[in-house]
């Protein structure tokens, strides 16, 4: 990982010398600082070009922000995709590197870089230059962040906290698993994974987590419903998973082209009372009632012939 953001800082480094060879056109400070581009104690220096002043702020930001996740951080997986550009100038033919960077997830959403923000930074620099024969703008953008190391224990006691109830929370729902007695927990169990999923920046975990949540998909799929007549008009379901009861707070929705007053409730034991009127059947026909569970995604279809 740190192979990497050196390979990136060396790349930022091409990117912005070869601003060098185009002309400034603006410039937010009469003098380039001498921080732009050096290595300053308790501070990180950043640097990142872009065509609009906003987006250049923004690169500039992230790449702050992985910096201290880098710091702390063992599992980061950041990668760098280098483009080559090839210009020619008078016959010369010329290298112009690009970089793009794509974090595997936003390092905005890590809950303890939240308060990493550009009004905290100790000093910034832009500069607007153009390259008249490519015909193209350019903002470079340069920010110095303070970054001590009292900065550095606190991000690090807060990346081991948040660490650990991810980890947590994933361990739960995971052990979990073989005994959901509850549609509920099934759902709460997916966000709660989706969530994590979210948080983990390396693919080792992430795809970890995707596993589990499919096993949840899974679970999810294998519902059943059976139904038993237990008095006319009157039949209990019972959601079930490989013959064990499964309750739910969601009450079906029932339909049926002969039965009337058909209602639906809780049994009060994990089941579903379904109450309706035969009145208006035909004797032998095919009576019939279809009952939906609408649960997160999938409906879970029965039917009761009657």
């Amino acid at each position: 990982m740190k192979q990497l953001l050196l390979l990136m800082a060396a790349l930022l480094a091409v990117s912005t010398a070869s601003s060098g060879q185009r002309k400034v056109e603006d410039r937010s400070a009469k003098k380039r600082p001498a921080w732009v581009g050096a290595v300053m104690p308790d501070h990180i220096v950043a640097s990142s070009a872009a065509p609009t002043l906003e987006e250049a702020k923004r690169k500039c930001m992230d790449i702050v922000k992985v910096e201290m996740l880098a710091s702390v951080a063992q599992n980061v997986e950041y990668s760098t995709e280098t483009l080559l550009r090839q210009l020619t100038h008078n016959d010369e033919v010329s290298s112009d590197m690009e970089f793009s960077q794509h974090g595997r997830t936003s390092v905005a959403r890590l809950p303890y870089l939240v308060g990493v923000s550009e009004s905290k930074a100790v000093d910034a620099y832009w500069e607007l230059t153009s390259d008249r024969d490519a015909g193209t703008k350019e903002y470079t953008y340069s920010l110095l962040y303070p970054f001590g190391v009292s900065d550095r224990y606190r991000l690090s006691q807060e990346f081991e906290r948040q660490e650990e109830n991810v980890t947590r929370l994933v361990e739960r729902y995971r052990n979990a698993l073989p005994g959901i007695a509850h549609t509920d927990s099934i759902a709460s169990g997916i966000a709660g994974l989706k969530h994590a999923e979210d948080y983990y920046f390396d693919e080792l975990r992430r795809s970890d987590v995707r596993s589990i949540i499919e096993r949840y998909h899974t679970l999810l799929s294998q519902l059943s419903v059976v139904s038993e007549r237990v008095g006319r008009g009157q039949y209990v379901c019972h959601i079930v998973h490989d013959g064990s009861i499964i309750r739910s707070s969601t009450l079906p929705r029932c339909k049926s082209e002969s039965a009337t007053r058909i209602s639906a409730a809780s049994d009060g034991d994990g089941g579903f009372i379904i109450t309706f009127s035969d009145e208006d059947c035909i004797p032998d026909d095919d009576n019939r009632i279809s009952l939906v569970f609408p649960l997160y995604g999938r409906n879970l279809k029965h039917t009761i012939h009657f």
